[in-house]
């Protein structure tokens, strides 16, 4: 029964080659989750200052300049993990269907010797990219962090501001009425 055979070791190779793919997407994820909330508590502090940027006090040269550099690293940062993250999704759906395709031309590798050796290069491939992009996230991640209290000290420059001008108008009088 040659055509069972057949049948059933292309679905034993699917199957190990959907296993090591997912293997591979689990490293990404597990990466992007791990950057998420990094990201997160400085993606609040930029919608904090967004918040306050309409506030008279926001005009000023170091609010101005303190929002759009700490804008510009963020958006860096998000744009790269997600260009990172989409890659490497990318890299890994190519690697499988180029296993699938080898699986089919080669009947004399064993499935298992296939996948490993497509795949195992490959893990230790995306591991030092991985790696490298964490390296580099980090980085900003730093920049941020010693930026974020210089942001959030000119939000509370600028709340301060717009409360004491609206307790001085709210204590001024009233003007008196036009004489008639």
């Amino acid at each position: 029964h040659p055509p069972v055979f057949l049948f059933l070791r292309m679905g034993a190779e699917a199957a190990l080659i959907t296993a090591a793919a997912a293997s591979l997407t689990a490293l990404v994820d597990a990466a992007s989750s791990h950057a998420t909330p990094l990201v997160a508590v400085h993606r609040a502090a930029l919608h904090l200052a967004e918040q306050v940027e309409d506030e008279p006090a926001a005009s000023s040269a170091a609010f101005q300049e303190a929002l759009s550099q700490f804008r510009a690293q963020l958006e860096t940062l998000e744009n790269a993990l997600s260009a990172n993250i989409e890659c490497e999704r990318g890299e890994i759906s190519r690697l499988a269907h180029t296993a699938r395709s080898d699986a089919a031309a080669a009947d004399a590798l064993d499935p298992e010797q296939l996948v490993a050796a497509l795949f195992e290069p490959a893990r230790a491939a995306l591991g030092q990219r991985l790696l490298a992009a964490r390296g580099q996230a980090e980085a900003m991640l730093q920049w941020l962090e010693g930026r974020r209290p210089k942001l959030l000290a000119e939000v509370e420059r600028c709340v301060a501001a717009g409360a004491a001008k609206a307790a001085t108008t709210a204590a001024a009088p009233a003007p008196a009425p036009a004489p008639a």
